[in-house]
């Protein structure tokens, strides 16, 4: 039987995480249609798309907090008011190691907050972490 592709929204700036984060992705099992925005404003625009109904939810959501356009913390407070986004898993994925606090700060989307790292097995290893919220979470 045919693996279940999973839809992953990848909300990340800088090209060189974007380039880790596929070899990644490719290193693991996991079939992924990967989409990826490099601008919050562009990612919440998405979202509002995902909100009015016009556009499927992806099956997992991958932020950086430290975007353009739009950071990653307003785009959480944004979602947390809108109860039709909540349905959707949220990593949080960032440089700024400080930030673990803001899981607490929005308890409606239940959010999980993993640390950038510089080693490729450990990245492997998030990566890993990251389809398993997605596939606990649709499964809740």
């Amino acid at each position: 039987m045919k693996q279940k592709t999973l839809s992953i929204l990848l909300v990340e700036d800088n090209p060189g995480d974007v380039y880790l984060f596929r070899a990644a992705l490719a290193e693991s099992s996991a079939d992924v249609e990967l989409k990826v925005y490099d601008n919050g404003l562009h990612a919440w625009n998405h979202l509002e798309k995902i909100a009015s109904g016009n556009t499927a939810p992806p099956d997992l959501m991958v932020l950086d907090l430290n975007l353009p356009g739009m950071c990653g913390r307003e785009i959480l407070s944004e979602m947390a008011t809108r109860p039709e986004l909540h349905r959707i898993p949220v990593c949080i994925f960032t440089g700024a190691g400080s930030e673990a606090s803001v899981v607490d700060e929005h308890p409606p989307l239940r959010p999980r907050f993993f640390a950038k790292v510089d080693d490729f097995t450990k990245l492997c290893d998030i990566i890993t972490s990251f389809l398993n919220f997605a596939a606990e979470f649709s499964s809740a």
